[in-house]
């Protein structure tokens, strides 16, 4: 599924204000230029201040963009944007699409007239969020979603949450989701942390008693379900 696609799945069950069935999230995702330029520049600049960073990936008008990377500290980050929308005429029946972030013009986007919605709307899909890189002797590893990230999801709006490590993780909660991780559920979590860290392959079973779907991808390609 491309991310378009994926974007629109997203929204209809938003607008429906329901969580989609765990069957229905697709086996991958691929996800588009404008969004895998601010996840590398986010790896980037956790591999440079050693901190957490996060962005935020929104829709507007069917464009799917990522706001640019914001600072945190080895712990946590918080996002937050200002996005505005502006249509200009340019040629007979084109328009420029002008998204502007904080203020600054972000992205363009040649667009037709009979395209421009009625009502246009600017949606907040899903934040990605960094793990810095951490070391014990001469071992370099990564950490996998916390029990606060998980939590932090299943209390949210969003349906999905990013983590960037040396890869695109995506977590996506559906119908049967709880609101929160039960003790035995984060039980499971070093366990998983561990087999990640090392470089496992992660068990698809103890996922699924996570109560959430999994993506993984190396960058710029493809993200694959992984349970």
């Amino acid at each position: 599924m491309d991310f378009y696609k994926f974007s629109r799945f997203l929204i209809k069950h938003y607008q429906l204000s329901t969580l989609p069935k765990n069957e229905f999230y697709p086996k991958e995702i691929l996800v588009n230029s404008e969004v895998w330029t601010e996840v590398v520049n986010l790896y980037r600049f956790t591999s440079k201040y050693n901190y957490e960073h996060s962005i935020t990936i929104f829709d507007i008008d069917g464009h799917q963009i990522a706001a640019p990377v914001v600072k945190g500290s080895k712990e946590k980050v918080r996002t937050s944007y200002k996005l505005s929308l502006k249509y200009v005429p340019k040629v007979r029946d084109w328009y420029e699409k002008r998204i502007f972030i904080n203020g600054k013009l972000s992205f363009t986007f040649q667009v037709k007239k009979k395209d421009i919605p009625v009502k246009p709307k600017i949606i907040s899909l899903f934040n990605i969020h960094s793990h810095p890189i951490r070391r014990s002797g001469e071992e370099e590893y990564y950490n996998f979603f916390s029990a606060v990230d998980i939590n932090s999801l299943f209390s949210s709006k969003s349906f999905c949450m990013g983590l960037v490590t040396d890869k695109l993780l995506l977590a996506c909660k559906y119908k049967d989701s709880r609101n929160e991780l039960t003790v035995q559920e984060k039980d499971i979590l070093p366990r998983l942390n561990s087999d990640f860290s090392s470089g496992k392959r992660l068990s698809k079973s103890l996922l699924d008693k996570l109560g959430a779907v999994f993506y993984s991808g190396e960058f710029k390609k493809k993200l694959i379900r992984i349970n």
